[in-house]
């Protein structure tokens, strides 16, 4: 089975879709594929999340159906990251992995006032 982690991002927040660009333009280790939160394909695809949920923060869902959200599912796409899989490692560890939930809440709480929010077309 290919390894291969789907992201569920805001597709009507800015911010959301420019990390998403970014992530996109990475070497990858693990095939990162984008999903729309709360999208049609989201819910037919994961229909065990909240899709309003889902909508909050980033999800990310591996191979196997293990769920990641907020700061663990932006470490799992630093991890699937060829050039970021040591960085995801460092931050994951005891005391550092508060630091990575303060700063991904942050930026989340904030991410439609940081990057506006356009509806996709």
């Amino acid at each position: 089975m290919e390894r291969r982690l789907t992201v569920l991002y805001d597709a009507s927040c800015a911010l959301c879709r420019r990390a998403r660009g970014w992530l996109d333009r990475q070497a990858q280790n693990v095939r990162l594929e984008f999903v729309a939160a709360a999208s049609n394909q989201a819910r037919q695809r994961f229909p065990e999340l909240d899709p309003a949920e889902t909508l909050k923060e980033m999800y990310v869902v591996d191979e196997h159906g293990q769920v990641y959200r907020g700061e663990k599912a932006w470490l799992m796409c630093l991890w699937a990251l060829e050039d970021y899989r040591d960085w995801s490692l460092r931050l994951a560890k005891p005391g550092r992995i508060d630091h990575a939930k303060r700063f991904v809440g942050w930026v989340s709480s904030r991410r439609h006032f940081l990057g506006g929010r356009r509806h996709a077309s």
